[in-house]
């Protein structure tokens, strides 16, 4: 999934610590000159505050800038977490390596499709991002989660040579759409690096391993285990005292999810295996027209690009 959140220079010390990999992502980054590059504190402090990195101002007014950047926060599905965290073998580096060129397909398709800039009044398309990416493991102690955190700055070349900052709105405007985007890649990567997994779909495009069980999940998940402890304190256990406790941390969350349902063949357990012969591991076929119109229809979709994208990853 994909979450948004404002971000500052304030926050470099947080995204850098613990980090297992980092990296600069954008045709702005390249641009500057930092492609290659491990992420330096200072240069990406720099670039939020509207600053080349070694100090000139690349906005004519950077201090006037209402935001300084965006937190885009990639988050694989806990069943690919806990893969990924299982010890250090193949299985588990190719899940961290195809995470991480998921991250940079969803980013690349961010750049290409929702970056904007103000200009003289009106608005220009730009592809000249800047991003630093920073790769986590665990989201606490004893809690599996693999996530990237994309700390885009509020700058984005353009086509006069200068630079300008982005809008906002076109961010948010795609974000169900990238998160959509994140997840096709991540089991396209998975699938094209030999591991053949089957999957259980839920809303959004969010897939998980079939055969590791919900009960597995949720032990890893530290939301699950606060959401059992409101419950206890509710003085009860059931599925509905749950739901009431999850209320209490996300309002207007009061119902369940729908029940993922089987995409690939029979549940079974989702670890790698050796493909059993030809065409064996191939990703399955794409949805049929009808299966994605079906879907976007239960949306109420007007057929725009991100509902698409998440009508891909449902199907």
């Amino acid at each position: 999934m994909l979450v948004i959140s404002s971000a500052s220079a304030a926050g470099v010390r947080y995204w850098q610590r613990s980090a297992v990999h980092s990296r600069w992502l954008g045709e702005g980054a390249a641009r500057l000159g930092l492609a290659g590059q491990e992420i330096d504190d200072g240069a990406l402090r720099d670039l939020l505050a509207g600053r080349h990195p070694g100090g000139e101002a690349l906005t004519t007014r950077p201090g006037l800038r209402q935001r300084q950047g965006w937190d885009l926060v990639f988050g694989a599905p806990k069943s690919v977490s806990l893969l990924a965290s299982a010890g250090e073998g193949a299985a588990a580096g190719t899940v961290r390596f195809a995470f991480r060129q998921a991250v940079a397909d969803a980013f690349s398709v961010l750049e290409q499709r929702a970056a904007w800039v103000y200009r003289q009044g009106g608005r220009e398309k730009t592809s000249g991002l800047v991003a630093g990416a920073f790769e986590h493991m665990s989201g606490g102690p004893n809690q599996p989660h693999l996530h990237a955190h994309v700390v885009l700055a509020n700058l984005a070349g353009r086509g006069d040579g200068h630079w300008g900052c982005l809008i906002g709105a076109e961010l948010w405007h795609w974000r169900e759409g990238i998160g959509a985007c994140f997840q096709l890649a991540l089991r396209a990567h998975l699938a094209g690096s030999g591991l053949s997994l089957d999957w259980e779909i839920g809303p959004g495009g969010l897939g998980e391993i079939a055969g590791v069980s919900r009960q597995v999940r949720s032990a890893a998940s530290g939301r699950s285990l606060a959401t059992r402890a409101g419950a206890l304190w509710f003085g009860a256990t059931s599925p509905a005292a749950n739901r009431v406790s999850q209320g209490r941390g996300h309002a207007g969350d009061l119902t369940s999810p729908p029940r993922p349902h089987p995409v690939g063949g029979q549940p079974r357990l989702g670890l790698p295996r050796a493909p059993a012969g030809p065409g064996a591991g191939l990703p399955p076929p794409p949805p049929s027209p009808d299966a994605v119109a079906h879907a976007l229809a239960e949306r109420r979709s007007s057929f725009c690009e991100p509902d698409v994208l998440v009508a891909l990853a449902e199907t």
